[in-house]
């Protein structure tokens, strides 16, 4: 069986049993759409379409375009307001978690500060979006708890 590319993460159930919320997958696709929606505009979305939107693949434009176009089409039809830009600033910082190659500054810092170790170059999109997106927020037990998912340890020790 084919993993989740986007799946709901462990502390997510665990905040968000009702499903309720925007979860993290959800909301990088929004980035890289280069779009914000609210709460309330989520929750408006019945569960069908909210499952069909996280589930939609955008690692590729043509998948990025299909998720903008059912994104507008499912808020048209819950008679929700239509998705917000992203401000310049946040555009900008996609580049910094999308980058394979080069492990943004704030995401190895606080692995350093874990004593984990990533191997950014072969982590997958959502992986890196979700490392850096806790570590900005400087959420450590997340980030340990990413880490346990998708590296499958929650903490290397560095010899």
């Amino acid at each position: 069986m084919m993993r989740d590319p986007y799946p709901i993460l462990e502390f997510e159930r665990g905040d968000d049993p009702a499903g309720v919320l925007i979860p993290m997958s959800m909301r990088m696709k929004l980035d890289l759409a280069g779009c914000r929606i609210s709460l309330d505009d989520w929750q408006a979305l019945p569960p069908a379409n909210r499952h069909e939107l996280r589930a939609g693949v955008v690692d590729t434009e043509l998948g990025l375009t299909e998720f903008k176009r059912k994104l507008n089409n499912a808020l048209r039809a819950a008679n929700r307001n239509q998705p917000l830009p992203l401000p310049d600033f946040e555009l900008m910082e996609i580049r910094l978690w999308k980058d394979h190659c080069q492990i943004p500054t704030v995401v190895s810092q606080i692995a350093e500060q874990l004593n984990v170790q990533l191997d950014w170059p072969s982590l997958d999109m959502f992986a890196r979006y979700a490392f850096w997106s806790l570590a900005r927020k400087g959420r450590a037990q997340r980030f340990l708890s990413v880490h346990k998912h998708f590296c499958g340890t929650e903490s290397v020790l560095r010899s």
